[in-house]
């Protein structure tokens, strides 16, 4: 199985290069929006520039949720051996990884994929409190934790 050190620095990088790109955005939206002047069309203008910070107000919003992520990736300790599955933990199961951490989807990561998902996920939930070896059922389909990490 993938170290956990490795997959958060992976996972960081994703999540940094992301924030990067946002910040680009609205960078990219602050300027056109400060270069655009009133003409004799005042509803044309008025209209563009709501347009424009709705598209602030989302980006904004984009840049809260990816900065949590990171705050999520930061805090988790990797070096903690873990016996059950909770938040933090990589779990190998007969359908594929998961690392229970924050939703980030599937990655690949030496060759390997994971599916990086939110501890709130069902999917998380029904892992919840779960041990190697242990198998359970989620919608109407058997899953073996085959490792705990």
């Amino acid at each position: 199985m993938i170290d956990k050190g490795q997959l958060k620095k992976h996972c960081l990088e994703l999540v940094g290069q992301r924030l990067h790109d946002l910040k680009d955005q609205i960078a990219a939206l602050q300027k056109s929006k400060s270069e655009d002047t009133k003409s004799s069309m005042g509803d044309k203008y008025e209209t563009s520039r709501e347009m424009v910070n709705q598209e602030m107000n989302k980006l904004d919003q984009q840049w809260e949720q990816w900065q949590s992520y990171q705050a999520a990736l930061e805090r988790c300790n990797t070096d903690r051996d873990m016996d059950q599955a909770d938040t933090s933990a990589l779990v190998g199961t007969s359908i594929g990884n998961f690392w229970i951490i924050t939703p980030l989807g599937q990655i690949q990561l030496e060759g390997e994929m994971i599916f990086v998902i939110s501890p709130l996920a069902p999917l998380a939930k029904a892992f919840s409190g779960k041990k190697a070896k242990e198998e359970l059922m989620f919608n109407g389909r058997s899953i073996v934790i085959k490792q705990i990490n």
